[in-house]
């Protein structure tokens, strides 16, 4: 044929290059594919792959699928990183987040947060701290003192309010916070202080803890009542004569305060005490009643030796008490009555006569000596009468528990204050007509 080459290779270049067009078209066998193998029937083989090359497949397509593990020269991965160990186990989450634009955003606005809240509250500590040392400064320069009276009774807060409302401190507030840091908001005293507005809050709660109070004088003399020694009280500004009486006849009170019988007649014993304003009517009653437990504590032995309880030496001392004025008087008064009472003659004493009439209007009358209804009636009754008709001081204590050695059993005014004393009924009866000749003593 026109231009094809002969020769011993031509058919071979032909045909070589036909099969050369084939096997591309076919998968390569190193691929994985089998091919029929003439001498063995057809069985399907699979062609063993050259050297290395299974090693280098393999690291291809880990290459492919880990891009940061990608092998090395020589098929070897190279080592991790301590940090990159550490990442892979613990920090592919925060890895993943720290890549995310909000991230940074948010933990930045957190921070920044956290530091105003900080600076915020540094702010209100400092704050609070210079309101606080503020409230605690005196409230000016004037150093004039003014009054300030604690009432008995009175709360912390009640007495902080009172101290702000009268300009002596700031606040009521830090009074009180400082009191209750103290650990002396119970302590406060009640009574009259002279403070001012030049001290600062911890001088003035340390007066009112130690109850520097300003004192008044208040005399009660001898031989008054307990009616009487009440108005006295209320007169001079110490709470009201009604509670003083409720109190002086509580038996209960009575009895808490170690005495016998049922009112406190005879034991408010007659002193000038100094007291101070708001203080509770029950410690002024504890007061007058401690002062006569102390002076009745030097007689009680003296009395012990003359067979006198206390009782009953309290009831003869506020008889000789109402009967004389004349303090030389009274252990011959009393030692009168001691001899009537040994003879077992009754006492006839006027005064006694009178503390049991309720209405009494200043005359003594006949038929007051005759009534036998009242208790307090010396004329009718043959002993002491139930309790004391006044508040005995200390020498009519002491003239009954030491009375003067006399017989004398009768005793008559001689008008100028003084008595005169008789031991017979007939000598009485003389001084009566010579003393009292022109008067009729006793109305009838």
């Amino acid at each position: 044929m026109r231009g094809r080459r002969e020769g011993p290779g031509g058919d071979r270049s032909a045909g070589a290059g036909a099969r050369d067009r084939a096997r591309r078209r076919r998968p390569a066998a190193g691929a994985g594919r089998t091919q029929g193998c003439p001498g063995r029937g057809g069985r399907a083989l699979r062609r063993r792959p050259a050297r290395g090359a299974g090693a280098a497949g393999r690291a291809a397509r880990r290459a492919l699928l880990h891009p940061r593990g990608r092998a090395g020269a020589g098929g070897l991965r190279p080592a991790r990183t301590q940090e990159e160990e550490g990442g892979a186990r613990f920090g592919r989450r925060d890895g993943i987040a720290a890549h995310l634009p909000g991230a940074a955003r948010g933990g930045r606005g957190l921070r920044i947060a956290v530091t105003l809240v900080s600076l915020a509250v540094a702010a209100g500590l400092i704050g609070a701290g210079l309101a606080l040392r503020s409230a605690l400064e005196p409230v000016g320069p004037d150093e004039r003192e003014q009054v300030f009276v604690v009432e008995g009774g009175a709360t912390l807060s009640e007495v902080a309010d009172a101290l702000e409302g009268a300009g002596l401190v700031r606040r009521a507030w830090a009074f009180e916070g400082l009191a209750r840091f103290e650990e002396a908001g119970a302590d406060l005293r009640a009574g009259e202080y002279a403070l001012s507005p030049h001290m600062r809050p911890a001088e003035i709660l340390d007066r009112l803890t130690r109850g520097q109070v300003r004192t008044h004088p208040v005399s009660i003399p001898e031989g008054l009542t307990a009616v009487q020694v009440a108005s006295r009280v209320e007169e001079a500004g110490f709470g009201s004569a009604p509670e003083f009486l409720a109190l002086a006849r509580d038996p209960a009170f009575v009895q808490e305060l170690g005495l016998e019988g049922e009112t406190l007649e005879g034991y408010l014993f007659p002193e000038t005490y100094r007291w101070a304003r708001g203080v509770p009517t029950r410690e002024l009653i504890a007061d007058m009643v401690g002062q006569y437990q102390a002076v009745w504590s030097t007689l009680a032995l003296r009395a012990e030796q003359r067979g006198l309880s206390r009782r009953d030496a309290v009831i003869l001392a506020s008889i000789v008490e109402k009967e004389t004025g004349a303090p030389e008087e009274r252990p011959l008064i009393a030692g009168v009555f001691l001899n009537r009472l040994a003879r077992g003659m009754r006492l006839e004493t006027d005064p006694s006569v009178i503390y049991g009439i309720a209405d009494f209007d200043g005359n003594l009358r006949r038929v007051h000596l005759e009534d036998e209804t009242n208790p307090y009636n010396t004329y009718r009754i043959p002993a002491l009468p139930p309790g004391p008709i006044a508040n005995p001081g200390a020498e009519a204590l002491r003239a009954v528990v030491d009375p003067a050695e006399t017989k004398a059993l009768f005793f008559v005014s001689k008008n100028d204050g003084t008595h005169h004393f008789s031991k017979t009924y007939a000598e009485h009866a003389r001084a009566v007509d010579r003393y009292q000749r022109g008067r009729n003593r006793r109305n009838p």
